[in-house]
């Protein structure tokens, strides 16, 4: 798998997460409720989709 580091606030949640808070993220990736999915030119309903999981300490 690849491992994708990063911080961000509850600011910068967009979509069906604008407004939660952290904490509503961090329960959606401990129940595998989020996922990335990558959109092309030649795929752009999608092309590589991976679920996003919380590995270690997700409150850091």
């Amino acid at each position: 798998g690849v491992t994708i580091e990063g911080n961000f606030t509850a600011s910068d949640f967009e979509g069906s997460m604008k407004g939660k808070a952290l904490s509503d993220l961090q329960s959606a990736m401990s129940t595998n409720g989020t996922y990335v999915n990558i959109h092309t030119s030649d795929h752009p309903d999608g092309e590589i989709r991976g679920q996003i999981k919380v590995k270690g300490n997700a409150t850091q």
